[in-house]
């Protein structure tokens, strides 16, 4: 009867930890990476390696933590370091289908930019400074100017009725 009961006691507390020992991988993995992002500038790491490396370690953790925006935020991170920014706004955009947030639409509209793609970059930036203006302050001056007069351009015709809706977000596919 003991005996029967130790096990069940043991069967329950590894039920209960078991889904949290990958979830504390991934953890540990996304400390790896963030890592790995940190030190690209300094390191003489095939590119090719590195890149690929970032993306099986988001896909892995994205599996263990899902909802979670950091895996592909670290991946936009890096594919931005290597220049890439078509690449960048697409794992920016995948964080983004996690929950939209304004640091997300930001990096979305910065990737866009850098990528050429000035319609899907200034809806981005326009998107995240509508949901926090604080978005704006890394941008120059007068950047920075042209979505506050946006900003307060919108807030007017909210006012008067001549708008409905706040800006659309981009397009997260």
């Amino acid at each position: 009867m003991r005996t029967a009961r130790a096990v069940a006691v043991v069967a329950a507390l590894g039920a209960a930890v078991f889904p949290e020992v990958a979830r504390y991988r991934a953890e540990r993995l996304l400390w790896r990476m963030h890592a790995a992002a940190d030190r690209l500038g300094s390191e003489a790491a095939p590119v090719a390696e590195v890149e690929d490396g970032m993306i099986r370690g988001a896909a892995d953790a994205a599996r263990a933590l899902p909802g979670d925006h950091r895996p592909w935020m670290i991946v936009g991170e890096t594919e931005f370091a290597f220049r890439h920014f078509a690449e960048a706004a697409g794992a920016m955009r995948r964080a983004a289908r996690t929950g939209e947030r304004a640091d997300l639409d930001f990096e979305i509209g910065r990737a866009c930019i850098l990528a050429r793609d000035f319609g899907c970059g200034e809806r981005a930036i326009a998107r995240a400074a509508w949901i926090s203006p604080s978005v704006l302050e890394p941008l120059p001056a007068a950047g920075r100017a042209v979505f506050e007069r946006r900003m307060e351009k919108w807030e007017a015709e909210l006012r008067a009725g001549l708008r409905t809706t706040p800006p659309e977000p981009p397009d997260f596919r």
